[in-house]
């Protein structure tokens, strides 16, 4: 399966890089499976001593950063995986500096992609103006994703794709934190199994509980 795919490549870290590691994908899927078949995917690499984020995608969504009152959104070139042959296939990644007091989010085209009455999509544009008024009210990283999922449910007539989305918020003061703690937060808006991960440990939620949260720990 494509998902004992991926982690036979995670458990031989066999990759040096983010773009390798997209490009090993990309290798294998395009050697093992049909033609007709592809997967998209956003991934990054938290440096969590050194403060930075390295951001890859395939096919996949923007990386939006908020940052001093500002949204940015970022858009490495790569194409989904599984398309094009290894000669071909390019990944490019982008490095941030991730500052006290920045969040960004990762999430699935279902919420940029759902509809309204009119078939209107709700849009990047729309999703980066309603993450940057989560934020500016303050509250939790969950607060945040759960005013942004409201927004995407008031708008559209029904829900016809997954909505995910992850957050990732520099916890650690503005002043020089020895060991700043980003906390990362998941929701998905399905009926999917989750877990809580914490401490190495996971324990299973119930299939109608669609929320959970990873704290990560200082040396993650």
């Amino acid at each position: 399966s494509h998902d004992a795919q991926l982690g036979a490549l995670f458990a031989a870290g066999s990759f040096t890089t983010l773009g390798e590691f997209l490009r090993q994908i990309n290798d294998k899927l395009f050697r093992d499976t049909d033609a007709d078949r592809f997967i998209t995917l956003g991934c990054c690499l938290l440096d969590k001593r050194n403060s930075l984020l390295e951001f890859g995608r395939a096919g996949h969504t923007d990386l939006v950063s908020y940052v001093h009152d500002h949204i940015r959104t970022f858009s490495p070139a790569g194409s989904a995986l599984g398309i094009l042959p290894d000669e071909f296939a390019n990944f490019d990644t982008i490095c941030l500096a991730i500052e006290p007091g920045t969040s960004v989010i990762m999430y699935s085209d279902g919420l940029t992609e759902a509809l309204n009455k009119e078939q209107e999509e709700f849009g990047i544009t729309r999703l980066s103006e309603v993450f940057k008024d989560s934020c500016e009210l303050g509250g939790s990283p969950q607060a945040v994703i759960d005013r942004v999922m409201e927004a995407v449910i008031n708008y559209e007539v029904e829900q016809n794709d997954d909505q995910t989305i992850v957050l990732i918020r520099h916890t650690g003061k503005r002043k020089a934190a020895l060991n700043p703690q980003p906390s990362v937060n998941c929701m998905f808006n399905h009926s999917f199994h989750a877990a809580r991960i914490a401490d190495g440990a996971a324990s299973p939620f119930s299939p109608e509980k669609s929320r959970f949260r990873i704290d990560t720990g200082p040396d993650a």
